[in-house]
């Protein structure tokens, strides 16, 4: 089957070396997306242990989709009893580009209406539709004259991992810290340190690399369980098997705040990984006041003056980086922000950029290798 799994901008090639590593075959990076072939059981295995995607859609079928009448036919050559029945609820999802139309309430309206006709014209009875909760998701994309049409695997979005118990006053998204933390190579690493931790997502996505926790091991649950090719076989086998893959590890978590509020959001997310994470330090303190660290990797997320505001926020951007120049020499820092106003007071070069969107924000990581001394001798080495 032909799968497209969606991402955020920025993370396509990180998305695609993770299918690759799971078995998918023919990958092609595009646009927030990766599109790839595969089995039933690797749909089921990128459910379950994909990071960085928020859902996994199956091709059905592409077509001539130029106006209402051409949309309603194309919609009813598919056999939808193929893949549901009268007692699963169902929504439709549309994207547009396209002006033959303009509202996606008028397409879903008229997708609906094939479907239902289909199954009552078979069945004298129709499946309802559930707009909050629904069994099956139907995905339409319309672009110029031709429509894709595909299922949703997930169901929910896929960053919903689980663990979560407190969101915290600004968290990054779960798909996004996967992607930083893959970006950062932690594991080379003597430590891991997030010192302006907040609810803990960036310690929480490393943790789970690191022990090979699946992303959706605390909840695991999916639409194509209502499919009705769903097999149960295959389901637990590909579960029983990535389980087998977790491990403990000793290695080094540092998590620092000074928001009492974030450390126990911190605290309480980071809990339910204590059975794995034997090394997690969770403790109140100015990042400006930590001590220096060895051999370590920060990853860093500074407020952006949107939803959390400074004072003087060019001030608290350039003494992060005094503070990375004078205080951790011989320590790697990514950092991440939408401001880029804010990112040129740091006052050092970066060795690594990535264009990145943090929800609606476009961003930007960047790699700083802090050393003693003067850059050419370092590089030099």
């Amino acid at each position: 089957m032909k799968i497209i799994a969606k991402t955020f901008e920025g993370l396509e090639d990180t998305l695609a070396k993770e299918v690759e590593r799971l078995g998918g075959e023919d990958v092609e990076v595009v646009k927030r997306a990766v599109i790839f072939s595969g089995r039933k059981d690797l749909l089921y295995k990128c459910n379950y242990q994909l990071r960085c995607t928020s859902r996994l859609l199956v091709h059905v079928k592409k077509g001539y989709a130029a106006d209402k009448n051409s949309l309603y036919d194309l919609i009813s050559t598919i056999r939808w009893d193929d893949y549901f029945d009268l007692s699963k609820t169902f929504s439709i999802s549309v994207v547009l580009n396209s002006k033959n139309f303009t509202h996606s309430q008028f397409v879903a309206q008229r997708a609906k209406d094939a479907i239902v006709d289909q199954f009552r014209d078979k069945y004298g009875d129709r499946p309802n539709v559930d707009i909050k909760n629904p069994n099956v998701k139907i995905n339409i994309q319309i672009s110029g004259d031709n429509a894709n049409i595909s299922l949703d695997s997930s169901g929910k979005s896929l960053h919903k991992r689980g663990y979560k118990e407190y969101l915290g006053q600004a968290p990054v998204s779960e798909i996004l810290a996967a992607g930083i933390v893959y970006l950062s190579e932690f594991q080379a690493y003597k430590k891991l340190v997030d010192p302006m931790c907040g609810s803990g997502t960036f310690l929480c996505e490393a943790i789970m690399q690191e022990c090979n926790i699946p992303s959706r091991f605390f909840d695991p649950n999916f639409a194509f369980q209502h499919w009705k090719n769903y097999d149960q076989e295959v389901w637990a086998d590909v579960k029983e098997r990535a389980d087998q893959e977790i491990e403990s590890s000793s290695y080094p978590f540092l998590g620092f705040d000074l928001e009492s509020d974030a450390l126990s959001d911190t605290k309480a997310n980071i809990a339910a990984f204590s059975d794995y994470a034997t090394n997690i330090k969770i403790r109140k303190k100015d990042f400006f006041e930590l001590e220096s660290q060895e051999d370590a990797v920060f990853i860093l997320n500074p407020p952006y003056g949107e939803r959390i505001e400074v004072e003087d926020l060019f001030g608290f951007y350039g003494t992060i980086g005094d503070t990375m120049k004078q205080k951790q020499p011989g320590n790697t820092f990514w950092l991440l922000s939408a401001n880029m106003d804010a990112i040129k007071k740091i006052g050092l070069r970066s060795d690594k950029r990535v264009n990145l969107y943090n929800g609606p924000l476009a961003a930007k990581l960047l790699k700083y290798e802090i050393f003693k001394g003067k850059r050419k001798d370092f590089k030099s080495r």
